[in-house]
């Protein structure tokens, strides 16, 4: 239930102490022989050549502790210019454009709870990284990273200019670095800007271009194709519309599109602009308000009158996919500019880096992460965030009720483990009569480690990897070893909530659970 798997919403992401038992269940199947399937009443449970074995022994202060997952992307070998642009365009753009989008969802799930349904997921995906661009942000100053790396590049520069054959091999390295970032700032300002504003801002746009294929196909007269792309669409229409509420889509539209043409140079508007200005008085609400009226897939039984047998003719008007066209037109346009800088800077970045290397080869440097399968290794342990403020390394569900409160969605406490709480009936699953919710490690994680297994030095599972904490955002530029820690469900907590909570004996009979 979302009063444990989100308990302190977006109040407590990315904040410790947590009390947010945020975990899930998978079983997957398999066909008899152990291969991958479509479904079938024959397949039967996948099994491993190994499982991880669950310890009930906990944690303690000082515990080697393993983290293995896909962690998304990092950025350590950023260069100052670099930092300023993540700093002053990625960030602040996202924070801005996200804020007007998140006040606006806000407010129409407080007014409807349909809504509130349709939109929370949404609103929970949005709110994250808008969160995490204001943690970076005062991350990134709070530790002076800019000015840190302008000393080094300051000392590179001093270390390349002491020999001839360095100024040839690397002396266009950091002028390279410095000139790309400059001549790029505008082209990535309207990039992020477009992205945020316009392709993950609202969902009409986005959602006109899952249409592209059909048109083509109509075009064309691709019978077959126009077969397969009926049943496809109809079926991803049903799942769309569902979690859809085309008065939020509009305001959301009409809100981000002027922000838009607002904040970017005339150069990358949108040429619906001149359809703004010749037909609605340069009135975006107006036109927004018209699109919303006309358009075939902005109301879920248009669509589905049109998907039943579409023409090229009404789709290829609608409004909706003139204003997509017109988006992503701006886009090529952005981004075959933003080109003629890319080829230097990855060059710049490759001399950067190995000038880095051989000036100091007793530097550990190791890749940033790609998405591919990383082991971080490290401790259980606490922190000191300030002066006099020190965080223990574990919280336990006495914090938790400690949080509640009936008048805050986020804090709504789950009223089944209040009982369990109360009577201190926590089965084997307490430590010294108190039941443990989350603890803290040292391990190196990002964005994509969510739900990364937490691992003893028996190999046994201990945790759940799901969070970072707020003092340490700016760790996928500049890892921080004091400050940075990765936030975990504690596994007895999880089995103590699939048990005792959900009666789930059936679940736990199937673990191998390590008493020791």
């Amino acid at each position: 239930p979302s009063s444990i798997g989100k308990y302190g919403g977006d109040t407590d992401n990315w904040m410790w102490p947590r009390h947010t038992g945020d975990f899930s269940l998978f079983r997957i199947y398999c066909a008899p022989d152990g291969s991958p399937a479509e479904y079938s009443k024959k397949n039967v449970p996948y099994t491993p050549k190994h499982h991880l074995p669950i310890s009930l022994k906990g944690i303690k202060k000082g515990d080697f502790s393993m983290v293995m997952g896909y962690p998304g992307t990092t950025d350590r070998y950023l260069s100052s210019w670099g930092v300023e642009q993540t700093m002053n365009i990625t960030n602040e753009n996202r924070r801005e454009i996200r804020e007007v989008k998140l006040g606006i969802i806000k407010e129409a799930m407080q007014g409807s709870n349909e809504i509130r349904i349709k939109y929370a997921a949404k609103y929970s995906q949005s709110s994250n990284y808008w969160k995490y661009s204001i943690g970076q942000n005062q991350g990134l100053k709070a530790l002076n990273v800019k000015s840190k790396k302008e000393a080094l590049e300051s000392e590179l520069s001093e270390w390349i200019n002491k020999t001839p054959a360095r100024r040839v091999q690397y002396n266009k390295a950091l002028p390279l670095l410095e000139n790309s970032y400059k001549i790029s700032r505008n082209y990535n300002h309207a990039l992020e800007y477009w992205l945020e504003a316009l392709w993950i801002g609202p969902e009409l746009i986005n959602y006109a271009y899952t249409q592209f294929e059909l048109i083509d196909a109509l075009l064309k007269k691709d019978k077959k194709l126009i077969k397969k792309l009926k049943k496809e669409l109809a079926k991803a229409s049903e799942a769309y519309y569902k979690s859809y509420d085309p008065a939020t889509d509009e305001k959301l539209v009409t809100a981000l599109l002027a922000l838009y043409h607002k904040n970017v140079d005339n150069e990358f508007h949108l040429p619906i602009k001149e359809t703004i200005k010749s037909e609605f008085n340069y009135k975006t609400a107006e036109y927004v308000k018209f699109v919303f009226a006309n358009s075939i897939l902005t109301d879920k039984d248009r669509y589905a009158q049109f998907i039943k047998n579409p023409d090229s003719e009404s789709i290829v008007a609608d409004p909706a996919i003139a204003l997509m066209q017109s988006a992503l037109n701006v886009y090529f346009r952005i981004n075959t500019k933003a080109k003629t800088s890319k080829t230097d800077l990855e060059k710049g970045k490759r001399l950067f880096l190995a000038a880095l290397t051989e000036m100091s080869p007793e530097r550990s440097a190791y890749p940033d992460a790609n998405s591919t399968m990383r082991l971080t290794y490290g401790k259980v342990g606490d922190y000191s965030p300030r002066d006099a403020v020190v965080y223990k390394h574990f919280t336990t569900l006495r914090g938790y009720y400690n949080k509640e409160n009936p008048k805050v969605k986020e804090f709504n406490a789950d009223q089944k483990m209040k009982q369990l709480f109360e009577a201190k009936d926590f089965g084997r699953y307490a430590t010294d009569n108190y039941m443990p919710v989350c603890f803290t490690t040292n391990n190196d994680i990002t964005g994509g480690n969510s739900g990364s297994p937490v691992i003893n030095g028996k190999g046994q599972l201990i945790g759940i990897a799901f969070d970072g904490n707020w003092e340490a955002m700016s760790g996928d530029i500049a890892f921080e070893p004091k400050l940075q820690k990765c936030i975990n469900v504690d596994i007895r907590f999880v089995l103590f909530v699939i048990d005792k909570v959900a009666g789930a004996q059936n679940i736990i009979d199937e673990l191998t659970i390590i008493s020791e």
